[in-house]
């Protein structure tokens, strides 16, 4: 069955694509706005012509702007918009009464004059990108496709990984997700620019791939590096017209809908494959073409076959090309007593030699899709024996409630639910907490 047409996702998808055949239309101001602004409405354009603008900034993640945001919507948009509030009030297990949507979407949605005294709202995308010489209006009582945009995403939650922040000149609308994401990509996106300096000589074509993609957070803000960099740098483009190609890959339909709809405002050249990692040998093979850059964050540990995982991943790269992989490993000092020195040294020379690997029995963290949790030497010697060579250790970090921790944008519990409540340091079934290493390794 296509995940597309399940039960939950179905009318999902069915507004998502409502929401494209609007963009792709002439979506202008209203009659009244345009006659206030001196615009004639011959001059409305269509979304799709704005190119929304993407931008990537360290501590609000990926945001999207446009003066779009702002519009009045058309009678099309409105219908969608107002079968969107029906379906928040008839759906069975949403805390939402019709009543309370215009509330939840105040709560969401924020002005930008208050929005610009908080930190850690500022802004990336260059003020520029909101021209005023388009037409726009002033938000008041009418519904605007920030609006529709924001009660989209509401009914697309859970929101794992984020943040997200779509700006229009008057309001922001903030995701805030499950996961800080960006606190990896910070820590990844330094290594990868590197890579892309050193594997584009000459104006070649970049092919990466994300495996277990999400939503697309990781490859927006690739995009928005990317294309920062190549203009920056005028580097020519190749013989396919274009510097970059990113694909994702992700099995889920509901985080296939959350970038379906980032998508359709950015119009990016960025690919989603409803696949696993399981099919990364047969859809390389089928199309012909393997990666230069592979990511492959958060994956390993739900697979209980990691050397299947891992062959998988290095068959599907060039020769000597590049995986970036995080997971979830097992440190031998957390055997020591609580009190004890927590550093490698202090354990026993038999011990800090052997390639470890801790086995799941029923659950971690409550996921009970994690089997295996190596130590570093284990794990550089999984992929040595999948392909790989070369592993750089980039970081060992731990898991904080900093990082993941649960927000209205998700429904279910997070990370401060999963730990023991009376020690920290261990999971609610008494393992290790979660500590992740992240790693670059070649393809041999």
């Amino acid at each position: 069955m296509n995940p597309l047409e399940s039960k939950h996702i179905a009318p999902l998808h069915k507004a998502l694509g409502e929401l494209g055949q609007i963009l792709s239309q002439n979506l202008c101001a209203s009659p009244r706005d345009s006659k206030d602004s001196g615009i004639s409405q011959g001059l409305c354009k269509s979304f799709s012509a704005l190119n929304a603008q993407v931008c990537y900034d360290e501590t609000l993640g990926v945001e999207i702007a446009s003066v779009a945001f702002d519009w009045e919507l058309d009678s099309a948009a409105l219908a969608l918009y107002t079968q969107l509030i029906t379906s928040f009030a008839s759906t069975p297990d949403s805390a939402l009464q019709q009543s309370s949507i215009r509330a939840e979407l105040d709560a969401v949605i924020v002005p930008r004059d208050s929005s610009a005294q908080s930190p850690s709202l500022k802004s990336p995308c260059p003020e520029s990108s909101l021209s005023n010489s388009l037409p726009q209006s002033t938000p008041q009582s009418a519904p605007r496709l920030l609006d529709l945009l924001a009660l989209l995403a509401l009914r697309l939650k859970g929101w794992r990984k984020g943040p997200f922040t779509l700006k229009s000149p008057t309001r922001t609308l903030h995701i805030d997700s499950e996961w800080q994401s960006q606190i990896k990509w910070n820590l990844l996106a330094p290594h990868f620019m590197a890579c892309v300096r050193d594997l584009t000589p000459g104006g070649k074509a970049l092919r990466i791939a994300d495996v277990g993609c999400n939503n697309g957070f990781y490859m927006l803000a690739m995009h928005a590096m990317l294309q920062t960099h190549f203009t920056a740098s005028n580097a020519p483009e190749s013989n396919s017209g274009a510097h970059y190609e990113v694909i994702g890959f992700d099995p889920s339909a509901l985080f296939f809908c959350q970038f379906s709809l980032l998508q359709q405002l950015t119009r990016a050249p960025l690919r989603y494959e409803l696949l696993g990692v399981q099919d990364l040998i047969a859809y390389t093979n089928t199309k012909a073409a393997k990666f230069d850059v592979l990511f492959c964050l958060g994956v390993l540990y739900h697979r209980s076959d990691v050397f299947a995982t891992l062959k998988s991943l290095a068959q599907s790269l060039h020769k000597n090309g590049v995986a970036f992989i995080d997971t979830l490993i097992f440190d031998p000092a957390n055997l020591l007593s609580k009190g004890s020195t927590p550093e490698s040294s202090a354990l026993p020379q038999p011990l800090r030699e052997l390639d470890l690997v801790l086995s799941v029995r029923g659950s971690y963290a409550k996921m009970s899709n994690v089997y295996f949790l190596p130590t570093l030497r284990a794990l550089e010697g999984w992929c040595e024996r999948c392909g790989f060579v070369d592993m750089e250790l980039l970081a060992i970090m731990p898991t904080t409630t900093q990082e993941q921790r649960k927000t209205r944008w998700i429904d279910s519990l997070s990370l401060e639910s999963f730990l023991d409540p009376d020690d920290e340091s261990k999971t609610i079934e008494g393992y290790p907490a979660p500590k992740r290493a992240y790693i670059k390794i070649r393809r041999a």
